[in-house]
């Protein structure tokens, strides 16, 4: 069985070696004279150096392919896998066997719980939306997810048995992230929006993977953009302004965004003089109004009183 491998010398250029058991020895000799051919027509000082780093990196491919000749290799190309909320994740798996016919080859697919120690997960929650699509000959089983949720970001195991072929790497591993745009963010007014007062306009995600980041920009009464008043802070969604005055009336909108989509809030801002307070000022009317009606109730109910007393003294005269 032969192997193509590029293999790159010094970075200057690329050559092809067809390596085999049997003519190993043949293509040593064939390298070393390709690295002199090489060297020797660019500089003589560099072609010195680097035929000795280019004798140490071809015995070390040599032994490489050796290696992987003799024993099964599985391999997952990246450790991390990002996918949308309810997109489908697509997750490679390749594996090269040490000999290219086998009677019989296991392929499995394993999702591990985030517990500590971790704990392999047959649940259910599988089921109709995990597939495999496999090649024996092109060495592929590649796991597919449907309809993915948060409850997938997790570690998975792709394990390749083969019978008299366990001295390689049979198993490799990813972990699978499923990320989540920002839910629609919720906007509050912390404080009172009184004249001279310190006030602070939050901005909350329920939902967001990657933690969604927040912006709060700020708009007058006409609508136009204007930078957040002086010495306010914008820090993790939180928009602190002091001393606050009519200048601060306006529409405050509040960004929060992900690496997959952003969302927004907004709200409007009025500042209003401390004696416009209507509650305090309503109950003192109400309570002077309340005193007069007791009041006319009481001297209404004393001339009643004394008319019914003059009217009898004047019978009594009779």
């Amino acid at each position: 069985m032969s192997v193509l491998l590029y293999v790159n010398l010094c970075n200057h250029k690329r050559h092809v070696f067809y390596f085999s058991k049997e003519i190993i020895y043949k293509n040593v000799i064939q390298c070393l004279s390709s690295l002199q051919y090489i060297y020797l027509s660019i500089y003589r000082y560099i072609w010195s150096i680097c035929v000795l780093q280019s004798i140490s990196l071809c015995l070390s491919v040599f032994h490489t392919v050796i290696y992987q000749t003799l024993a099964i290799n599985v391999d997952i190309p990246l450790s991390v896998y990002e996918f949308a909320r309810g997109d489908p994740a697509i997750i490679p798996c390749n594996f090269k066997p040490k000999n290219p016919v086998n009677s019989v080859i296991i392929i499995s697919w394993m999702a591990h719980a985030d517990t500590v120690p971790p704990s392999l997960d047959y649940g259910e929650a599988y089921n109709g939306r995990a597939a495999l699509n496999y090649s024996i000959s092109q060495g592929i089983a590649t796991l597919t997810l449907n309809a993915i949720t948060s409850k997938d970001s997790r570690v998975y195991e792709c394990k390749v048995q083969i019978p008299k072929d366990t001295t390689g790497k049979q198993v490799d591993s990813t972990r699978l992230v499923v990320l989540v745009a920002p839910s629609k963010p919720i906007c509050t007014i912390q404080g009172k929006a009184e004249f001279y007062q310190n006030i602070s306009l939050a901005c909350h995600s329920e939902e967001g993977t990657p933690t969604p980041t927040y912006q709060w920009t700020s708009y007058d009464l006409t609508n136009k953009s204007r930078p957040n008043p002086p010495k306010s802070t914008d820090v993790n969604g939180v928009l602190s302004l002091y001393n606050i005055s009519t200048e601060t009336n306006g529409f405050f909108i509040c960004t929060s965004s992900n690496k997959i989509r952003s969302n927004f809030c907004n709200l409007t801002l009025t500042v209003v003089p401390s004696s416009m307070n209507v509650a305090p000022i309503a109950g003192i009317i109400g309570g002077i109004v309340a005193v007069l009606l007791i009041l006319l109730v009481v001297v209404y109910c004393c001339c009643c009183r004394r008319k019914q007393a003059v009217f009898g003294i004047g019978i009594l005269a009779q």
